[in-house]
């Protein structure tokens, strides 16, 4: 309720830089928390795998 009340009149550039943030951080707490399971079952792929899928979804927002 307080970021509705404060950041009403907010810019872009302020809520792109929250919402960056909060992106970054959720992908951050995925990665410390699913990649050493996955690292331990398909090896040294899975980081690659996980850069694709994330420039994959960076250029879908982009173009839609």
């Amino acid at each position: 309720m307080a970021g509705y009340i404060f950041l009403d009149g907010a810019s872009e550039e302020v809520l792109s830089g929250i919402a960056g943030f909060a992106g970054g951080a959720i992908i951050a707490m995925v990665a410390s928390t699913m990649m050493p399971e996955a690292f331990e079952d398909s090896g040294p792929v899975t980081g690659f795998i996980a850069a694709i899928g994330l420039l994959a979804s960076l250029v879908l927002d982009y173009f839609s």
